[in-house]
C-alpha cells in the first residue's frame, strides 16, 4: 500500500541481492519452488519475492504463517550467500596484498653486498660471524641476505 507524499528512510532503488534466492538458486525471488506452499482452500499461496516486500512491507500483514516461514528462510539464505561473499572478498584482498616470495629477498656476494651497504668486502667478512642473515654455502662461499643486512645497517651505527 503506498501512501502519497510517503518520504520514508527506503532507498529509491532496492539492491541487486534482493533479485536472487538462496544459495546457488536459480530461480529468481518472484518464482514459485518445486513444493509450492498451498493455502487452506488448496490453491497456491502466493508468495511475495523479497523485492516486493523490500519496496513495501504492508505485503506481510495478512500472509499466512507458512509463506512468512518461507520469506524468513530465504533471507537467512540471503544473509548466508551475502557472509559467503564477504569472506571471499577479504581472503582475495588480503592474498592478493602479499608480496610474491620470490622477491621478498635476495642473498648477495661479498662484493654486492659491500657496494650495496657502502662498506668494505673485508669488513664484511670479518664481521660475518656477528651479523644476521649470513649463508655460508661452503667452506670459501658465503652469501649476505639483503633484506637482513638491510635491517641490521639501519638498527645502529657500524
Amino acid at each position: 500500500m503506498d501512501v502519497a507524499g510517503d518520504t520514508g528512510a527506503r532507498q529509491a532503488d532496492p539492491p541487486r541481492s534482493l533479485d536472487a534466492v538462496g544459495r546457488g538458486s536459480r530461480r529468481t525471488a518472484g518464482e514459485e519452488p518445486e513444493g509450492a506452499l498451498v493455502d487452506s482452500s488448496g490453491t497456491p499461496a502466493n508468495v511475495p519475492s523479497l523485492l516486493d516486500v523490500y519496496k513495501d512491507p504492508t505485503v506481510l500483514n495478512g500472509l499466512p504463517l507458512p509463506v512468512i516461514v518461507t520469506l524468513r528462510r530465504q533471507t537467512s539464505q540471503l544473509a548466508a550467500d551475502l557472509d559467503a561473499a564477504v569472506v571471499n572478498t577479504l581472503a582475495n584482498a588480503i592474498t592478493q596484498d602479499r608480496r610474491p616470495a620470490a622477491d621478498a629477498d635476495t642473498l648477495l656476494t661479498p662484493e654486492a653486498a659491500a657496494e650495496r651497504f657502502g662498506v668494505s668486502k673485508r669488513w664484511l667478512l670479518d664481521h660475518a660471524d656477528t651479523m644476521p642473515g649470513v649463508k655460508r654455502l661452503s667452506r670459501k662461499v658465503i652469501r649476505f641476505s639483503e633484506r637482513r643486512l638491510a635491517r641490521f645497517f639501519e638498527r645502529g651505527p657500524v
